[in-house]
């Protein structure tokens, strides 16, 4: 605390914002690309984000195949939803990946679509049951994914879906932590080809290391996967990928867990 104590503060006691859009910008200038922006100077990187001004930073980063500019013409050039669906298939699809960073007076005149009227759970359950994977049901029914996406239940009602190109044939758990009482482990699917590849990549992200881990050749990894995750009780952890796979078992559930995965080991 004693750094901030010779801090000009304004007349209500308040540290100034460091930040504007304008000196934002010009931070972003000292560096050679988005990536180096975000990391050696994130709250100017964070400040442009809030303010969704990123598209003004003219650094080399991740693009996208569509630009922003293009979906927002698209929209300007819509009469309705079902026009800019129709005439724009690509921009209309690439606009509901992207709908949190285009101001909504781009598609206002557009009006209120329909279909948001009744994409009730229910509905959007019995939308996803017509695909088998993901990318079809976002690309097929992109009013139903947006809905479900909405409501925070995309994986309850794709939890049947199977990612294209897959080769889950193995499933696995890894223990990441030891209590007394009880084990934090992470469940999960993977391949032979890819061996332990995917542990390796979640324990660089997570900070955990796997103090022990089993993984068994499995004829339907994802059946066994959604059954291990019924065990226990979920981490309720968050910010990197594989974040929700994480459980806390009592020493019981991790025999059963154990149990479950070598009974359908294949032999």
């Amino acid at each position: 605390m004693g750094r901030l104590k010779h801090i000009k503060r304004d007349a209500s006691g308040r540290i100034p914002q460091k930040w504007d859009c304008e000196s934002a910008l010009e931070e972003s200038k000292k560096y050679k690309s988005k990536k180096e922006f975000r990391t050696k100077s994130n709250s100017a990187y964070q400040y442009l984000l809030r303010h969704k001004m990123l598209d003004q930073v003219m650094l080399p980063g991740k693009r996208h195949r569509l630009d922003t500019w293009e979906i927002f013409c698209s929209l300007k050039k819509s009469k309705d939803w079902l026009d800019f669906r129709e005439r724009f298939p690509k921009e209309y699809t690439a606009f509901h990946k992207r709908k949190s960073v285009i101001p909504e007076s781009a598609f206002s005149h557009l009006g209120k679509s329909k279909t948001s009227k009744r994409w009730t759970k229910e509905a959007i359950k019995k939308e996803a049951k017509k695909y088998n994977h993901k990318s079809d049901f976002m690309r097929l029914s992109a009013g139903a994914y947006d809905a479900a996406y909405k409501q925070g239940i995309t994986d309850e009602v794709c939890s049947h879906m199977v990612p294209l190109q897959s080769d889950f044939n193995c499933v696995y758990m890894w223990v990441a932590k030891q209590e007394k009482h009880r084990t934090l482990v992470k469940f999960g699917v993977t391949s032979k080809r890819l061996g332990k590849t995917r542990i390796n990549f979640v324990e660089s992200k997570s900070g955990y290391k796997a103090i022990s881990a089993l993984i068994s050749d499995c004829k339907n990894a994802l059946s066994v996967e959604k059954s291990l995750k019924s065990i226990g009780r979920n981490a309720g952890l968050s910010g990197f990928s594989g974040a929700t796979e994480f459980y806390w078992l009592d020493d019981n559930q991790l025999n059963e867990a154990k149990r479950m995965i070598e009974n359908e080991t294949v032999k």
